[in-house]
């Protein structure tokens, strides 16, 4: 059971504070549920049944700084599945990004920047649709690495790349 004011990831929506467990009606259908805000973007509020089993497993605690290490130190080894059939590649981009598996997201971003790589090679760029997939999945790893370091999500990359060159 999460609390009021813990931070957790949420699926695709990135990183989110609880800010209220409240009695809501939706649909005809009364009960509680976690009210969240996106950390980065308070446009917008989430509400999560707390007896919805299948929703409440989209809800997932931050890494610690350690984690995040262990993470970063096993970027390396994720691997990455190319698919070639835009629209398989859609659906399964699309499937890893609502699991939130943080290694799954790493090895989709990592296909879609050595894919992004050999596109400018030839003079191309990527399509919509992969543009999209990365940004999100790059959003998503982002926020929980810039809150769970205390860093602006800008200075990510920079970090990862330094910590992954100490490594080599």
């Amino acid at each position: 059971m999460f609390k009021i004011d813990d931070v957790v990831l949420y699926g695709s929506n990135g990183v989110c504070r609880i800010t209220d467990i409240t009695e809501r009606e939706f649909c005809g259908r009364r009960g509680r549920y976690y009210e969240l805000e996106p950390v980065f973007d308070r446009s917008c509020t989430f509400y999560v049944d707390v007896d919805n089993a299948q929703a409440v497993s989209r809800l997932r605690p931050l890494l610690t700084p350690d984690g995040v290490e262990r993470m970063i130190s096993a970027m390396p080894e994720a691997a990455e599945q190319w698919e070639d059939n835009p629209k398989q590649r859609r659906a399964r981009f699309s499937q890893i990004i609502s699991r939130g598996d943080r290694m799954e997201l790493i090895g989709m971003i990592k296909a879609l920047h050595f894919h992004q790589l050999r596109q400018q090679a030839s003079g191309k760029k990527l399509n919509m649709s992969d543009e999209q997939s990365l940004r999100l999945a790059e959003r998503i790893i982002h926020q929980e690495i810039a809150l769970s370091l205390h860093i602006l999500p800008e200075q990510v990359v920079p970090y990862i790349t330094s910590r992954l060159q100490q490594a080599n």
